[in-house]
């Protein structure tokens, strides 16, 4: 089997409603689409990323150098192809751009090989178990006090939903803690409850939130500390709370996972393969984790996470977006994308990623 050609579709999806985090502010739900053809028929096609940032670099990348290598390659020798793309970084020189783009056609290519074998992506990497709890998002609200924010958690659980990650570091730390409080007070013990800053806060910052959310069996609070002091302002912020502390998806790569577990700043991570080069590095970063005694999450994109984190036996939960509003791509594009059950959610079943994409609402919302 040969690859036969590679193609990239953009997709940008307007948003009805702004979606309001630590430090940002999401108004449309954008995607790369990638399609991998064989000689032999086999089609391998993702959808990754959730943000238009350099799409027009990553599509010219894929379309570009990294089809040009990849054309007549084998598509299962994904080490090779991975390092024979990750060896032209060096004069990219956008590395988000080029490890987005890496990841985006690593993606595809497994799910060639899914198709081929025939085996669900879950399986073909591990099958440690058919299904993982599932938690959603809680932004800031429009009309925002800790008793909406509450009441619109509680009916994520009524809606299936095992918890939810609540967006934190825009108010003042002792609002956030009463948000934490009144969230708890509503759901109940059992509910899962994570805390996302985005790096919003300083250590002091961060460390008087999490002893004022000590007891309210917070999950983990992810990305607390500034970008620019992160590693030594979590291994702080761990120093000083019980509650686990999260980081990953803003890394390119495995290497700076490795740097963060070195580190002892993080009992969790959450690097995205659609960001952080694909599969074939999930992979190592993973194994690298379960060594440092480090668990696995990861940031969005459930199409993908679902499958990898059922895979691999130190994963914890995955997450997707409860509302259709925030991610049309996953509930009109994704075709029978799998649906929260009892608080837990099963990876598909079909052969790769079992991703099945509406057309005509890629060509509907298409750009560039």
């Amino acid at each position: 089997m040969k690859i036969r050609d590679v193609k990239v579709r953009l997709v940008s999806v307007p948003l009805s409603r702004v979606f309001k985090g630590g430090t940002y502010q999401i108004e449309e739900r954008c995607t790369v689409i990638v399609t991998v053809e064989t000689d032999e028929g086999v089609t391998g096609e993702i959808y990754s990323g959730d943000e238009k940032k350099d799409y027009l670099e990553i599509r010219d990348l894929i379309v570009g150098p990294f089809r040009d290598m990849l054309i007549g390659e084998d598509p299962f020798a994904v080490e090779r192809l991975w390092e024979s793309m990750f060896d032209k970084t060096p004069v990219l020189g956008n590395a988000n751009a080029a490890m987005r783009a890496i990841a985006a056609v690593d993606l595809a290519l497994w799910d060639v090989i899914g198709k081929t074998v025939d085996l669900p992506l879950y399986k073909l990497l591990g099958g440690s178990r058919s299904e993982i709890p599932i938690i959603g998002y809680a932004y800031y609200a429009d009309d925002e006090t800790p008793e909406v924010i509450a009441g619109m958690v509680a009916e994520q659980g009524a809606a299936g939903f095992a918890g939810t990650k609540l967006k934190v570091g825009a108010a003042p730390v002792e609002y956030e803690i009463d948000r934490v409080k009144a969230i708890r007070e509503a759901v109940g013990d059992e509910f899962i409850l994570a805390c996302d800053a985005n790096r919003a806060w300083t250590p002091r910052q961060a460390i008087a939130f999490a002893n004022g959310v000590e007891d309210q069996g917070v999950a983990w609070f992810e990305e607390p500390i500034r970008w620019h002091n992160e590693r030594d302002g979590m291994a702080e912020v761990r120093r000083n709370t019980s509650i686990p502390v999260t980081a990953g998806q803003s890394e390119l790569s495995g290497h700076g996972c490795f740097e963060l577990m070195k580190a002892g700043a993080v009992d969790l991570l959450n690097v995205d393969a659609t960001i952080a080069g694909g599969i074939t590095e999930w992979k190592r970063t993973a194994a690298t984790a379960q060594y440092f005694g480090v668990g696995m999450v990861h940031h969005e994109e459930p199409q993908v996470s679902i499958s990898l984190l059922c895979a691999v036996p130190h994963s914890y939960c995955a997450e997707m977006f409860p509302d259709p509003v925030r991610d049309p791509v996953w509930y009109e594009m994704f075709v029978s994308h799998p649906n929260p059950r009892n608080g837990l959610i099963s990876p598909p079943e079909g052969p790769g990623l079992g991703i099945d994409i509406d057309q005509e609402f890629v060509a509907r919302y298409e750009i560039g």
